[in-house]
């Protein structure tokens, strides 16, 4: 289907001018599902520049109508998703067997049970703040309420949060 008399107008069609021959643009475009996905967004957004008489912008849009009624985009992106999923299964399904879980026993479920739920998850780190500073001014951030992060942490520049810190947590900012 895609012959040599194809490429020669395919490619001179929608912008398709940086191809070097027709087996670089078949790996370009048609390869992979994702790339004919690819091929037919690029299709359905290309302005259709020009006049029929000198360009195929009449082809143009005609193919790009015919793509609309005829849904390609939904079909190849459903191609895609089928396609991924499979690909994701087949790695997890490796890794599982590269991997096993250990069998979990009554007992750890059980501990799991009783232990607090804070205890379970992982801490939740200390937001960043924006800085927009000077270029001689150093601000010393130090995590209050036992933070997560084991090192103070150092901005250069002005910290400017609203509602201000100093009002809120007047001990958190230290100037050095």
């Amino acid at each position: 289907m895609f012959t040599k008399k194809l490429y020669p107008r395919l490619s001179n069609t929608f912008g398709h001018i940086a191809h070097y021959n027709q087996g670089g643009f078949w790996a370009e475009w048609f390869v992979e599902a994702f790339d004919q996905v690819r091929f037919i967004e690029h299709l359905l957004r290309w302005p259709c520049y020009g006049d029929p008489e000198f360009t195929f912008s009449d082809v143009e849009r005609a193919l790009r109508q015919e793509v609309r009624a005829r849904d390609y985009l939904s079909t190849y992106r459903v191609i895609v998703d089928a396609t991924l999923r499979a690909r994701e299964v087949a790695v997890l399904e490796k890794r599982e067997a590269k991997y096993p879980r250990p069998p979990a026993s009554s007992n750890d479920v059980e501990e799991r049970a009783r232990r607090p739920s804070h205890e379970m998850s992982s801490p939740i780190p200390v937001p960043t703040v924006p800085v927009q500073g000077t270029l001689f001014q150093v601000i010393r951030v130090v995590p209050t309420h036992g933070g997560i992060m084991g090192y103070p942490v150092y901005y250069s520049g002005a910290i400017e949060v609203q509602p201000p810190l100093q009002t809120l947590m007047p001990n958190l900012l230290k100037p050095l």
